[in-house]
């Protein structure tokens, strides 16, 4: 029996499987500038796809591996493998790239200052955001804000 045959289920189920393919569709998007995190395995467990929905609700939040391991009622360990079993990468590689894809939309859609976004995105500073997006993006914040918009002209 699969966790897709309980009736009860199916709701929580779409409901992650929904949040996975907007992210995966932001990630196609953005696959030039940013490595991908793709699913391993169809048979993801509904722990797996519990740990997906909690990360992509309060990413900004930085829930911290012992507050997750809490939460779930799993180790740490046990908690990593499972994530990274199913998504090929780290539960702090997954948050770190929610937040990077919501700081380019943010900057590319609005006028908000560096610091806004930044703690928008639960970044502790802009610096901090411009070190991050300079390294796994390869531009600081603002190139990559002018490179976007010369883009859509």
């Amino acid at each position: 029996e699969t966790i897709y045959s309980d009736k009860r289920n199916a709701s929580a189920v779409l409901k992650n499987f929904l949040g996975c393919i907007i992210y995966y569709i932001d990630e196609i998007k953005d696959s030039a500038s940013a490595p991908s995190v793709t699913a391993k395995s169809e048979n993801v467990s509904p722990l797996a796809l519990k740990l997906i929905d909690k990360l992509n609700y309060d990413f900004i939040e930085s829930p911290t591996l012992n507050d997750l391991s809490a939460e779930f009622f799993i180790s740490k360990a046990a908690l990593c493998r499972t994530f990274k079993r199913a998504m090929n990468c780290t539960v702090n590689d997954y948050v770190l790239q929610l937040k990077l894809n919501k700081a380019k939309r943010l900057l590319v859609s609005t006028n908000k200052h560096m610091e806004e976004i930044a703690a928008e995105c639960g970044f502790s500073s802009a610096a901090y955001m411009g070190i991050i997006f300079k390294r796994k993006i390869g531009l600081s914040p603002r190139e990559y804000k002018k490179l976007q918009i010369s883009k859509q002209n």
